[in-house]
């Protein structure tokens, strides 16, 4: 199997998640990682300073609507991107840093341009809280309320069956019991109330969609807004 480098990953990875753009300063830690960049037919687009290229894939996400990319190198490159990532991060625009770093096993001794960058880079980007109350749970509810829909049938379905086969009370053992006598009368109304039931679940569900999906377009055209 053959090995990757991780500037291969990198560049790899980028392509195949369709970046097309990408704004950066040369810098010595990333030279491997932005010349296979350009391999994966990445067209990189050289700035004058690290903040440039933050602001720049602020507005490149901003105009274009899609996720943009910037690098840099290690320690005061990386510094100088805060600012523009932070102005991503307030005009909620999806800009992805890359820098360059100190060598890990040598840190805490001062060695070439050693800054604890991930702490830094940390208070310009979501916390794992608001990613998932902002982006994984809205995404999310659509399939839930789809999965209460289905379930709100199929227990009542379920809970009738049971009835059935081994219960002494409830409404499937109601259905039976009027069965052998042979109320079809008594049978056609649990059966009745049984169907309003499951309409009132369902409807009842579906106001709750609103209220919770209300942001969605297939929602919008279900309640006519």
């Amino acid at each position: 199997m053959a090995e990757l480098t991780g500037s291969e990953i990198i560049a790899k990875c980028l392509e195949k998640e369709g970046i097309k753009d990408l704004f950066y300063i040369m810098g010595g830690p990333m030279l491997l990682a932005e010349a296979t960049c350009i391999k994966e037919g990445i067209r990189m687009i050289d700035v004058r300073h690290e903040q440039a290229a933050a602001f720049a894939c602020q507005a490149y996400s901003r105009l274009k609507q899609v996720p943009s990319v910037c690098m840099a190198a290690s320690g005061p490159g990386v510094t100088n991107l805060v600012t523009g990532m932070a102005n991503a991060l307030v005009d909620c625009c999806p800009v992805v840093a890359l820098g360059g770093s100190s060598p890990l096993s040598q840190f805490g001794r001062q060695v070439f341009q050693e800054i604890d960058q991930v702490e830094l880079m940390r208070s310009c980007s979501a916390s794992p809280w608001q990613i998932f109350r902002i982006v994984k749970l809205p995404s999310a509810l659509p399939y839930i309320f789809a999965g209460l829909n289905l379930a709100a049938i199929l227990s009542i379905l379920g809970a009738l069956v049971g009835e059935f086969i081994g219960a002494q009370a409830g409404l499937g053992s109601l259905i039976v019991q009027m069965n052998n006598n042979l109320d079809m009368r008594g049978v056609f109304s649990v059966l009745v109330l049984l169907s309003a039931f499951g309409l009132g679940l369902h409807y009842l569900l579906g106001w709750f969609r609103s209220k919770f999906l209300f942001w969605s377009p297939d929602e919008r055209n279900i309640t006519g807004l």
